[in-house]
């Protein structure tokens, strides 16, 4: 029986193990790769689903200011754009505190 060695995990294994996509490689080691590959993917697809920090406090801010009452008259375009200004101002704060220039 012909064997040869994988060039990622190093093991002597026979021909038949290897992969015909890449010829190098074995078959175990191939599917170890399209696991990881796709668990990296799905977590990277997760990560751009999520609203960045800015997004998610000026929707909290949005809440808040929806909930309060206080603009009820006015459009949700008056409401985003405050709430935006909200989460801008917060971030601005947090950066300053957080670089040392605790204002």
């Amino acid at each position: 029986m012909k064997t040869k060695e994988c060039a990622q995990c190093g093991q002597e294994k026979p021909i038949e193990d290897f992969s015909k996509s890449y010829k190098n490689i074995c078959k175990a080691c191939v599917a170890e790769n399209k696991r990881l590959k796709y668990q990296i993917d799905r977590h990277r697809d997760f990560k751009k689903s999520l609203p960045n920090r800015r997004e998610q406090i000026a929707i909290s801010a949005m809440h808040g200011l929806i909930a309060s009452g206080h603009y009820t008259t006015n459009s949700t375009e008056f409401i985003a754009e405050k709430a935006i200004s909200y989460a801008e101002a917060l971030l601005d704060k947090l950066n300053a505190t957080k670089d040392g220039h605790n204002q």
